[in-house]
């Protein structure tokens, strides 16, 4: 009997030495591999394109998340510039990103800006990954309230109706400063409702915890956490690289492509484009020019 328990003694003590090794191992490979954040917004620009986000050399005039500060930014651009009529660009990666990027090249959008300096009109433009057309409506309704805009140029794509929720992540300054659209309509009201629910870090997992004591001390964990044990921090990096192999996996799989067809999904092509058609009506009631094209 005391052999048998010695036995189990040494299995146990075993296993858990290997699960301490492995767990030493993991984190170890965690914090080598994962040592620099990720972009996994932009890997859909594939190999050997960049992001691109013009400026006038001194303030920027392209932006993709509105922080308090990238706003202050811009704003404090244009006004130095003179406060120019503004023709407003709207965007996903396609508008701030460049392929090859040769030295003197730039974007589109920048290009528009040269070429405006001179002729009255400020080129300003907003654009995030992935951006759904209920985000454009949402952008140039909080646009519209701090630039005088005149003319809108809309890029379409049918990729642009496959999502259907607003991306909080880049909108950090609307959710601290509670903005909401004016509106009642169902569309303003599920905008209003993501945004309410978005945090400052874009952790939506939190949202629903609001205000709660398993909240502010899942809060109060993940902050130490981050502060006195580095791999934890180096939990977004893994989560985007876990969800990239797996949509990596599925591409193979399937043999999907960019030129493969895909369906649509009803309820998100409706919703996106009943925004689109709200857009285009507020623009024609306020006498905006809008130039809408397939890129």
């Amino acid at each position: 009997m005391a052999t048998s328990s010695n036995n189990n003694s040494s299995f146990k003590l075993q296993r858990l030495l290997e699960i301490i090794v492995a767990f030493v191992l993991a984190m170890v490979f965690v914090g080598w591999y994962f040592a620099e954040k990720q972009d996994f917004e932009n890997l859909a620009l594939g190999e050997g394109t960049i992001p691109f986000f013009a400026n006038d050399g001194t303030y920027p005039i392209h932006v993709d998340e509105i922080t308090k500060n990238s706003f202050d930014s811009l704003m404090l651009g244009w006004e130095q510039r003179g406060k120019k009529d503004v023709i407003f660009c709207l965007g996903n990666s396609q508008t701030h990103s460049l392929n090859q990027l040769k030295e003197g090249e730039v974007n589109y959008t920048q290009l528009l800006f040269n070429e405006y300096q001179d002729k009255g009109y400020d080129v300003i433009t907003h654009s995030i990954p992935n951006c759904n057309l209920q985000e454009f409506y949402l952008f140039l309704q909080f646009w519209k309230e701090h630039l005088p805009i005149k003319v809108v140029l809309i890029p379409t794509f049918m990729d642009d109706t496959r999502e259907n929720y607003i991306n909080t992540v880049y909108l950090p300054y609307l959710v601290e400063a509670k903005y909401s659209l004016a509106s009642d309509d169902a569309l303003a009201q599920k905008i209003n409702a993501a945004l309410d629910v978005g945090t400052e870090d874009g952790d939506e997992d939190m949202a629903a915890l609001r205000q709660t004591v398993q909240e502010k001390s899942e809060t109060f964990l993940n902050n130490w956490l981050d502060e006195n044990f580095a791999p934890w921090e180096k939990r977004p990096n893994v989560r985007g690289a876990f969800f990239n192999w797996l949509y990596n996996v599925r591409n193979t799989i399937f043999s999907i492509s960019a030129q493969t067809k895909r369906k649509v999904i009803k309820n998100a092509y409706d919703d996106n484009l009943n925004a689109l058609n709200a857009l285009f009506e507020n623009l024609e009631k306020e006498n905006i020019q809008c130039i809408s094209y397939i890129p």
